[in-house]
This record gives structure tokens, sequence and C-alpha cells, in this order.
């Protein structure tokens, strides 16, 4: 029996700047159209929920393994408990940047008015 040789691409997170999460969903689209597997090493969130099957490591060991549907449902879990934290973090950060924008409108529409 011949070994099954297969191309791996790993990949991580840390290490791109990526533009956009569409420019990281066509890269992972097209190497996984060629039948490269590609694996991930995603500190966010928003970048592990793009992945087929995710793999929890911590403290070395993989402690969970599934879909983020799947993880997610384990409430208690490590990867649930990263996710809500990264997910209230993002909230308070959209929160603040659209107050500052709503102040800063306010702040020009007064500026305009005083001028008239």
């Amino acid at each position: 029996m011949s070994p099954v040789l297969r191309k791996i691409c790993l990949f991580d997170e840390g290490l791109f700047a990526w533009d956009d999460e569409d420019s990281l969903s066509t890269l992972l689209k097209l190497l996984t159209a060629e039948k490269i597997t590609v694996v991930f090493v995603a500190k966010s969130i928003s970048a592990a929920m793009m992945a087929d099957r995710i793999a929890v490591i911590h403290q070395g060991d993989v402690v969970q393994d599934g879909t983020h549907t799947e993880l997610m449902a384990e409430t208690t879990g490590v990867y649930a408990e990263l996710a809500n934290k990264q997910m209230a973090k993002m909230a308070l950060i959209n929160n603040y940047n659209s107050n500052n924008n709503n102040n800063n409108n306010n702040a020009d529409g007064a500026q305009g008015a005083a001028a008239l």
C-alpha cells in the first residue's frame, strides 16, 4: 500500500494583516478547492467561525472539537467562554465608536448652527 500524500497549508492569524474577512475567506476557499488541507491558528472567534472543524487547545491539550455551533452549545466550554468574552468586547467597542460618531456629528451640527 502506497502512502497517501496530502498538501497541508499552515497559517497563523497573527502573522497576517488581513484587510478584511472577505480576503481571508476567499483565500481559504481557493486552498480548499485545490484539495489543500488548511490548518489555521486563530485567536479571534470571527476567524475560527470560518473553519469546518475547530479544535480548542488549552494548556497544550485539545479540550474541545467541533463546529462553531456545536462548541457554542457547550456553554461552560472554553470556546464558548472565549467567544462570549470577545463578542462582549466587540459590542463595547462598536457601542463606543457609535457614540463617538454621534457626538462628532452633533458637534459638527452645533458648529454649523452657531456659524449661521
